[in-house]
């Protein structure tokens, strides 16, 4: 009997040790978490991790960057400040590494031509700026066969040619065109430099203000088309003349027909001013099928 209650004593004191000993929880280290380390311009930009708002430690002058321990896993990231577009991103936080974040805000005004970056890695300062300016996608090329019909000493006379050039934000053409008598391709022609400028281009109707001044020439006339000449054949009385240069201008306004992203039909009616005192000045049509921006 008193070796039994020896042995209970015992027992009971091992029980009440027991539940007296303290637990040690185990806390987690620094390896157990990533890090983001965040760069923003303008320096007062606002952060904000997940949706909680960061500052700035008040001693951070340069304000270069702030450094927040996060637990691994993705992790949204917003940057804004007034005046300028928003950031926003999700990134992947990886247990023990460091994610650098660098994001420079455009002005709201310039937010249509730039757009905010961020990658990892990516230095404000130096060449891979995560600032990336977007081309315009309205710059390229058009080309266009044009038909025209005008009156050339008191006949109705058609020509053919073509213009094209260089488009700039989808509304200036600068280019040049060329164009020969449809009866003869030796009996006139006249080439020169071509600007146009569409009004409502982005439109499925629009107009456009279209213009052609240059040089041609008149050669080898059977007819009694007169521009004060080198030379001359006197035949029954009338006078034929052969070589004879002149300058010539066509503006004219086109009403356009945006048929596909890249085809536009133009219908167009202008005036033609020639540099001869013996040529009559004339009212002109045309009709072309542009190709291009």
């Amino acid at each position: 009997m008193r070796l039994a209650g020896v042995a209970s004593r015992v027992l009971l004191s091992i029980v009440l040790t027991s539940w007296s000993a303290p637990v040690l929880a185990q806390s987690p280290t620094q390896s157990d978490f990533g890090t983001v380390s965040i760069r923003a311009r303008p320096a007062d930009a606002e952060i904000l991790i997940d949706g909680e708002r960061w500052v700035t430690p008040p001693d951070n002058d340069d304000k270069a960057a702030i450094v927040v321990h996060l637990a691994p896993g993705r992790h949204t990231i917003e940057v804004r400040a007034s005046g300028r577009r928003t950031y926003s991103a999700i990134v992947e936080v990886r247990r023990g590494e460091t994610t650098p974040v660098n994001v420079s805000l455009p002005p709201l005004e310039a937010a249509a031509a730039t757009a905010p970056v961020a990658a990892p890695g990516g230095d404000v300062a130096s060449g891979n700026s995560p600032v990336v300016e977007v081309p315009s996608t309205n710059d390229g090329f058009a080309i266009a066969p044009d038909f025209r019909v005008t009156r050339l000493n008191d006949r109705t006379t058609q020509f053919v040619g073509f213009y094209g050039g260089a488009v700039f934000a989808g509304q200036f053409l600068i280019g040049a065109g060329a164009y020969w008598e449809a009866g003869s391709s030796t009996d006139m022609w006249y080439a020169g430099p071509v600007l146009e400028w569409r009004i409502f281009g982005d439109r499925a109707i629009g107009l456009t203000a279209h213009g052609l001044a240059g040089y041609g020439q008149a050669n080898d006339f059977t007819r009694a088309i007169a521009f004060g000449g080198h030379g001359r054949d006197v035949h029954g009385g009338r006078v034929f003349f052969h070589d004879e240069g002149f300058f010539v201008g066509e503006p004219e306004l086109q009403l356009t027909a945006r048929l596909t992203e890249y085809m536009r039909l133009h219908v167009g009616a202008g005036y033609r001013f020639t540099s001869s005192h013996t040529d009559r000045d004339g009212v002109s049509g045309s009709v072309s099928l542009q190709f291009g921006r």
